[in-house]
């Protein structure tokens, strides 16, 4: 459980990070932009507190997608290290195992995952990413 333990600091801190980011946009101090979806034309209007919005705003959605994409149970990403050790011994062993080939799989989902038609980063780290990050700002 140490190996555990330490696995998940990073994307705890990820995800402290994120809800200190979160909390001027939650506390109504400044705006939700998404940074992804910015009309060009509206910017010419946006007002300091605006730009802060959208920092905030990148910096909670960066900061989630870190977690949940470091917290995906494939080596060498930190949730195999925290799923081989939380396992009992007798199944963290032959799991363990396999880490070699976690990179492999990790690089499949990438590159050869969209080519097939299987969008696994969309289909699951998007929507918690989201979800996570609408729960931080309240948005």
């Amino acid at each position: 459980t140490g190996m555990a333990v330490v696995a998940a600091a990073g994307p705890i801190s990820n995800l402290g990070v994120a809800a200190i980011m979160a909390l001027p946009i939650r506390l109504g101090w400044a705006p939700w932009h998404n940074p992804f979806v910015i009309n060009a034309f509206a910017v010419e209007s946006w007002t300091a507190t605006d730009y802060v919005g959208l920092f905030l705003s990148a910096s909670v959605f960066i900061n989630c997608t870190l977690a949940v994409f470091n917290l995906l149970p494939l080596a060498p990403l930190d949730g195999f290290r925290v799923w081989v050790g939380l396992l009992p011994i007798e199944l963290a062993r032959p799991i363990a195992r396999m880490e070699r080939y976690g990179i492999l799989v990790l690089m499949g989902l990438f590159f050869l995952g969209p080519l097939i038609g299987i969008r696994f980063f969309e289909w699951i780290v998007r929507p918690l990413v989201e979800g996570i990050a609408s729960g931080l700002t309240g948005v």
